[in-house]
């Protein structure tokens, strides 16, 4: 799928853009019954097969374009189309998404999806990722779930770097929800150090973040963290012990 969308649209000019590509995708979203007012996610799977070919011959990337570049953008277009992206592994859209996170903010967990998406990227377009997000969580015009969609992306593996950056960032933000997702970054990167500086401190957390520092704890040594949830099984509760439970096969070293 992701070769032919590349044929098709190539540098020689073959892309279709003679009326509105947002208005062409309206229209197909139309047929399959989405009506132009639609306030909901649209659900790929419940599209037709003929309509999403029909879909998949427009120029994604030109769509995304259009949308941010719109006075009013529809939101949920532009959620389809990075989300659609997304499916069919086009890496073409990388740079305008980073250069318009700012402009992506409806849809920032969309984007931050489509970019975790190219974790199998060449190094220096993950490094660019990684730097670009980074900067935006910095930014303050972006709200605490702005950033925490932003650092999201650094959750789920270390392939994006910067593990430099995560223990600034988390003595620079206090709210929780930054907070857990530069705890659980720490542990993917492996921030063994931190992680053993910081456990007599664990209980002090609020519950979302006390759950990410016990799942993430698991990047120390396997001894260490055995022993530390040892330490904790008469005072965790329901959830911490299946968190506890969890990282035993799933740990994050």
């Amino acid at each position: 799928m992701k070769n032919d969308y590349l044929d098709r649209f190539t540098t020689s000019g073959e892309r279709i853009e003679l009326e509105s590509l947002t208005d062409k995708l309206h229209d197909l979203l139309d047929a399959a019954g989405f009506e132009n007012d639609y306030e909901d996610e649209i659900d790929t799977d419940n599209i037709p097969e003929e309509i999403k070919e029909e879909i998949d011959k427009l120029n994604m990337v030109e769509v995304l374009k259009e949308q941010i570049d719109a006075e009013s953008q529809d939101v949920v277009v532009m959620r389809f189309v990075l989300h659609r992206l997304k499916q069919l592994g086009i890496e073409d859209a990388v740079d305008i998404v980073l250069k318009n996170i700012g402009k992506l903010r409806a849809a920032v967990d969309v984007a931050v999806e489509y970019l975790a998406s190219l974790r199998a990227s060449d190094e220096p377009t993950r490094l660019r990722i990684g730097r670009k997000v980074i900067a935006a969580a910095k930014k303050p015009a972006n709200g605490v779930y702005e950033r925490m969609c932003l650092l999201s992306l650094f959750t789920t593996g270390n392939e994006f770097n910067h593990a430099d950056q995560f223990e600034p960032l988390y003595e620079r933000f206090s709210d929780s929800p930054t907070r857990r997702e530069l705890i659980l970054a720490l542990g993917r990167a492996g921030s063994r150090h931190w992680f053993m500086t910081n456990r007599l401190d664990y209980q002090s957390l609020e519950p979302w973040s006390r759950r990410a520092f016990l799942a993430a704890f698991s990047c120390v040594d396997q001894d260490a963290s055995v022993h530390f949830f040892r330490s904790l099984r008469s005072g965790a509760n329901v959830l911490e012990n299946a968190v506890i439970k969890w990282v035993r096969d799933f740990p994050f070293r």
